[in-house]
């Protein structure tokens, strides 16, 4: 199933992907790591395994229906690591051209804040549109566009990793592993910077334009264009505070610390308020600020302490509860078997509800459990989404449609009732299983 969603060769957007995954396997990357050994890449596989588990938790708790097939988010972390390494030598020859015209601390300004961000993040929302290009209908929602925009920009964040990993190594022969360590350990922590973030606002306002039922085609590209415009701003913010923070920070506890403050905070913004998680997530956040206050970090890592929660409280106000609200509003007028874990809008997004639904799934399903609650939840959204179609075409055929819109409208109607039929053999399949999921 998830070959189909990624492996089209009929898709000029796929040849266009491994055309970019081939440049900087065969082109850019003998050149930019030919300092790397065996070791650095053992150690870029641990950290960025340890990166990726991360934003994964972060992006299974933004999204309330997880239907979008693994194979195009594992499209976006190679997208990104194949534009970042593709990237490197561009982003050199910027930044020196800049210096030569505006002097070193203008022109390395312009550089950081502006021109190196703000390239990066195209390169990442152009993976975005190709993967979504690939998705077709596989990418139901808004959400799944914002998945793959995280996985984008987490692998355009691994691809960096590896690089500076392999610079750090190749600038000290004698002692290749602290060579790495010193210069890749502060890249690692940037991703308290939220370098996912951006790319996922651009897939979300692209996948959001691109199924709007009933909108105008000006309304689309009005979506598309603010998402995408959005998306490069807070790309030069955050990563222009990130490469300030390389520039300025000398004690490597700070960085630790801004972790710590960073994604403490963030677990604690996807947790009800004054629970007991809710309460250890805040801890160690002000553990981690007071601790920045007692090395006199430098200001870019106190601001790079709040990236990950804004990022993730915002996403979750807009999209996650959005969605949760949009869904059990849709199937409200539908029967109980029908709206099968789906009926309550609040349990849609509270992590701790779903945590308590897979868990029951699992019991009950074993490993039949996230192929059946994948094939309900996204039968589910068709559902719903061919609903809201059919809202906004008979909306637009007015009070006398003509014999032509009386077609296509009994066909919306005959393809709703064929998908409600899906969804309860897809119900009565799992009661086949192991009682009825919950």
């Amino acid at each position: 199933m998830n070959g189909r969603a990624f492996l089209r060769p009929r898709d000029t957007a796929f040849w266009a992907y491994l055309a970019v995954l081939g440049a900087a396997l065969f082109w850019r990357g003998p050149h930019e790591l030919a300092g790397a050994s065996g070791g650095t890449f053992l150690l870029w596989t641990v950290l960025a395994f340890a990166g990726a588990a991360l934003v994964a938790a972060f992006g299974w708790a933004l999204d309330p229906h997880a239907t979008l097939p693994r194979s195009l988010l594992g499209g976006g972390l190679g997208w990104g690591a194949a534009c970042a390494v593709l990237a490197a030598e561009t982003d050199r020859a910027t930044g020196q051209l800049l210096v030569k015209m505006l002097g070193l601390a203008n022109g390395g300004a312009l550089a950081r804040w502006l021109a190196m961000p703000s390239s990066h993040d195209v390169l990442a929302v152009l993976g975005v549109f190709l993967l979504l290009s690939l998705a077709g209908e596989r990418a139901l929602r808004p959400t799944d566009g914002m998945k793959i925009g995280m996985s984008c920009g987490l692998g355009m964040w691994s691809g960096q990793l590896l690089l500076a990993l392999a610079h750090g190594a190749a600038d000290n022969p004698g002692e290749r592993l602290a060579g790495s360590l010193a210069v890749g350990l502060p890249h690692w922590f940037a991703l308290a910077a939220a370098p996912w973030a951006a790319p996922a606002i651009a897939g979300y306002g692209l996948a959001a334009a691109r199924d709007a039922a009933g909108a105008t085609k000006l309304r689309r590209l009005a979506v598309a264009t603010a998402a995408v415009l959005g998306s490069a701003a807070l790309a030069c913010l955050f990563d222009g505070v990130a490469r300030a923070a390389f520039a300025s920070v000398t004690n490597g506890w700070a960085w630790v610390w801004a972790v710590v403050a960073g994604f403490g905070f963030a677990s604690a913004v996807l947790r009800p308020i004054r629970s007991r998680a809710w309460q250890v997530g805040l801890g160690l956040g002000l553990f981690g600020v007071v601790s920045l206050c007692v090395v006199a970090a430098p200001w870019p890592l106190f601001a790079m302490t709040a990236f990950s929660p804004l990022a993730l409280l915002g996403l979750w106000r807009k999209a996650t509860r959005a969605e949760g609200a949009w869904l059990a509003a849709a199937l409200s007028d539908e029967a109980d078997d029908v709206r099968s874990g789906c009926a309550d809008s609040r349990a849609l997004a509270d992590v701790t509800a779903r945590l308590a639904s897979a868990k029951a799934a699992l019991a009950s399903f074993g490993p039949k459990a996230r192929p059946l609650a994948v094939r309900l939840r996204s039968g589910q959204i068709r559902l719903a989404n061919s609903k809201e179609l059919l809202a906004a075409e008979r909306e637009a055929a007015g009070p006398k449609p003509d014999p032509r819109w009386r077609a296509w409208l009994a066909h919306l109607s005959e393809e709703i009732d064929a998908q409600r039929g899906a969804v309860r053999a897809t119900v009565a399949d799992m009661a086949r299983e192991k009682g009825v999921y919950q």
